[in-house]
């Protein structure tokens, strides 16, 4: 299986956003469901068929969640660039 895949880190109401060059499947998961991912089990996540240049995610909770960009198992291109925002801090 070919996908892209981007490791991110963030607390509670962190933004990772995701900008894309090309029309891809672009998925957000935890590190449970990357896992059932890649071995071809059936996973829960968000994220879908993405067409537009940007999609933001938000953080739910402090972890380390994964951004997953594929193509469904049928040929394409995309790229991407994976930021993450961080949530402003009181009295920061």
């Amino acid at each position: 299986m070919d996908f892209l895949h981007y490791k991110v880190q963030g607390e509670s109401g962190d933004v990772v956003r995701v900008q894309l060059k090309g029309s891809a499947f672009v998925r957000f998961l935890d590190t449970l469901n990357f896992d059932y991912y890649r071995s071809g089990r059936k996973f829960s996540g968000e994220g879908g068929y993405c067409d537009k240049p940007t999609v933001d995610f938000v953080i739910p909770y402090k972890g380390t969640f994964h951004v997953v960009i594929d193509h469904n198992g049928k040929p394409g291109i995309a790229t991407a660039v994976v930021d993450i925002y961080r949530k402003n801090k009181a009295g920061s």
